[in-house]
């Protein structure tokens, strides 16, 4: 008996741990927000509002919190709690969310973000955001450098290529911004140099070469 149960909790955690999150971001006028940028904290999971202000996750937990940008300098910051399914208001100085027969309303999270002239990012400028991960070192740090969200995924891409930079990290070569952020931890990332034109680097470096440098 004691090990049906326990066959049973570990089913529930695992329903819970995968269910599909749901939610609408609309403006103060009521109407929707668009090509909004959603992630999940601590985790490399993203997706973009629809035409309608729709998205859809998968694989969210209790513990897990929603990032919403709201705009270059704020984010909604929204703990899911026991919540499956949001709508969430953005306003001008705070967010209304709303799920079920709940409400409450927030102030934004006020984003700590630099831009760097030099094309270089430090660990002191790490340390000062909230990033997690590659693409939020990335998104607004750089000029010229842009982190697109789709609902597949996000990428980076310097002067508006069409294709990602090649990435380098302690010298090793990854052609994609997913496989050199599964590489490596924001936390173990020491320095991030742009160079937009990756001459050194030859034809592998022709959409410019993101150079990563770690805490050894």
């Amino acid at each position: 008996m004691k090990k049906i149960s326990f066959l049973l909790l570990l089913l529930f955690c695992s329903v819970t741990s995968y269910a599909q999150f749901k939610g609408q971001v609309i403006n103060a006028k009521g109407k929707p927000a668009k090509k909004i940028s959603i992630r999940l904290k601590n985790k490399s999971v993203s997706t973009v509002t629809d035409s309608k202000g729709l998205f859809t996750l998968q694989g969210i937990t209790p513990e897990d919190t929603l990032v919403i940008a709201a705009s270059r300098k704020e984010d909604a910051i929204i703990p899911i709690g026991n919540m499956n399914d949001i709508t969430v208001i953005l306003q001008k100085d705070n967010f209304v969310v709303k799920s079920g027969n709940e409400s409450y309303e927030k102030e934004y999270l006020w984003k700590k973000t630099r831009i760097a002239n030099d094309n270089i990012i430090t660990r002191e400028m790490i340390e000062e955001s909230t990033a997690t991960n590659i693409y939020d070192i990335l998104r607004y740090n750089i000029q010229g450098v842009k982190v697109i969200d789709n609902t597949d995924g996000s990428k980076i891409i310097i002067r508006n290529s069409p294709l990602e930079p090649l990435f380098v990290i302690d010298g090793l070569y990854f052609e994609s911004s997913a496989e050199a952020d599964a590489r490596v931890s924001a936390s173990d990332i020491e320095r991030i140099e742009i160079l937009r034109d990756g001459e050194g680097y030859g034809y592998r470096g022709g959409n410019g070469v993101i150079v990563i440098s770690t805490r050894k």
